[in-house]
């Protein structure tokens, strides 16, 4: 029984919800069913062990069907119409949790039923309670359509002939719930073309975009928020776009949910971490007091937990601004707050970037070969850092294996997006061309070092540039000897 539908849904039972569960089929309004409320009183006593062995199918039989031979699919029906009444019960348990909806439905009862006075007085109490809502998300808009609507729907049956509706509300907040969505689901799209090689499509984008340029939103901060977002994604040469999105986020964060919040600072990060990328180094600093803003905040937790990716990049900002003793004290501090699923995968790979900078290579190398390639991004880093490593320590064979190795990747593997395939591939080809100058052939530094300026979008590009700039003195020192 472990394996079915039931057994698995009460599997996510907090303690609670069995109690709200019991209640719940114990009222003849809510289950008719005695036999499904006699089967889950049986399961009870083994809420905390709902396995085949705790549940075994023989011996539940008999206690539910007294004197009657055992009968497989007899058990599987009541199995099934257990499932039923749960997936009910969730149903419900959701409903009670959305006011807005129960007030929604309850003016639809009372229009149709043509209680005018409660219908007048339940839609005051649905304004009353979304005046005093604390948030301004696209759920919200969408709960006041639904309210304007339905005072569309109870004044349309009741006045043959209007001269005042409240048709414009009703047109105005279904373009903002429209908006709303539209630009947040159009931000998420064009997000992930920076990072999954899939096509999309995105209707009426521009023609929305040129619509909003000069519309005072203040009316609406969720349009405006992702109006902004937009704009950092669509037009990032633009940074007036990246401070108004700050000013904004800082504004009206507390009208969002912490989720939603979360989300929309990533995009702001996002946009730091992409022009750090392609050279624009003031980036750094700026990003990391972004960071420090939102851990200070809390905003960086989700379910109190520290996400592996922002720990990675707290960790590579601190150490790209020799903020050595800060990050040391950040990961002793936080990594306690990385899920447990990937904390030790992130402590190795973070503290093998640490020791690489400490000029700890052989550590670096140690750390490494622990380092597992969950996904594309532990890959491309991993490779990295070894290739700066295998640099650094002068081990050209190996690095010559590794840079033929990290082509081959990059070309093969799909699901590595156009813009990290460009930013890797960039590193390895001007890594390999410090290689041939290493070995002796005939490279022009200083060229190498414009080119590196012009293309700017490089992986790991202030350890290059670093990297050459010290090649260059140290080759401008040796002629200087002779």
């Amino acid at each position: 029984m472990q394996s079915s539908k039931p057994i698995q849904i009460l599997q996510t039972f907090a303690a609670g919800e069995w109690k709200k569960f019991a209640d719940y089929l114990a009222s003849p309004a809510l289950n008719r069913n005695e036999k499904v409320a006699e089967f889950f009183n049986l399961l009870l006593p083994h809420r905390n062990n709902l396995t085949d062995e705790a549940l075994d199918r023989e011996q539940f039989f008999p206690k539910l069907f007294p004197g009657e031979a055992f009968d497989d699919k007899k058990l599987r029906y009541l199995l099934s119409d257990l499932a039923k009444v749960l997936e009910e019960f969730l149903v419900w348990t959701a409903f009670r949790e959305e006011e807005f909806q129960h007030d929604r439905l309850l003016l639809k009862s009372y229009q149709q039923r043509r209680l005018d006075k409660y219908f007048n007085a339940a839609f005051q109490l649905m304004e009353k309670r979304l005046q005093d809502h604390p948030y301004r998300d696209a759920d919200y808009q969408s709960m006041v359509f639904l309210k304007e609507e339905a005072r569309f729907q109870f004044n349309s049956t009741r006045k043959s002939h209007q001269t005042e509706t409240n048709l414009q509300q009703v047109v105005d907040s279904l373009d903002a719930y429209f908006l709303a969505n539209k630009l947040r689901y159009s931000c998420e799209i064009l997000n992930n073309k920076g990072v999954v090689n899939v096509a999309y499509e995105l209707f009426l984008l521009d023609e929305i975009q040129h619509f909003l340029r000069n519309r005072n939103l203040e009316q609406y901060p969720v349009i405006a928020i992702y109006y902004q977002i937009l704009r950092t994604l669509r037009e990032p040469d633009e940074p007036e776009h990246y401070e108004q999105l700050l000013r904004l986020l800082e504004e009206h964060r507390a009208l969002f949910k912490p989720q939603e919040v979360f989300d929309m600072y990533v995009y702001a990060k996002n946009y730091c971490i992409i022009k750090i990328n392609k050279g624009h180094v003031a980036y750094t600093r700026k990003l990391f007091d972004f960071y420090q803003i939102m851990l200070s905040a809390g905003i960086l937790f989700r379910d109190g937990t520290l996400t592996q990716w922002d720990f990675k990049n707290l960790v590579s900002l601190g150490l790209r601004l020799e903020e050595f003793e800060w990050t040391k004290q950040f990961m002793e501090q936080y990594s306690d707050r990385l899920s447990a699923e990937h904390r030790d995968n992130v402590r190795s790979f973070n503290q093998a970037n640490l020791e690489f900078h400490l000029g700890n290579f052989d550590r670096t190398l140690s750390l490494l070969q622990e380092v597992e390639f969950t996904d594309v991004y532990y890959h491309l880093d991993s490779k990295a850092l070894l290739l700066k490593t295998y640099y650094q320590t002068g081990e050209w064979g190996s690095l010559q294996s590794l840079i033929e190795a990290f082509k081959v990747y990059l070309k093969r593997n799909r699901s590595i997006s156009e813009y990290q395939r460009t930013v890797y591939g960039n590193l390895v080809r001007f890594t390999a061309a410090l290689l041939r100058y290493k070995r002796g052939r005939s490279v022009n530094l200083n060229d190498l070092s414009q080119q590196i300026d012009a293309c700017k979008e490089i992986a790991n590009i202030a350890w290059l540039k670093a990297t050459v700039e010290r090649e260059m003195v140290q080759g401008a020192t040796k002629r200087a000897k002779r």
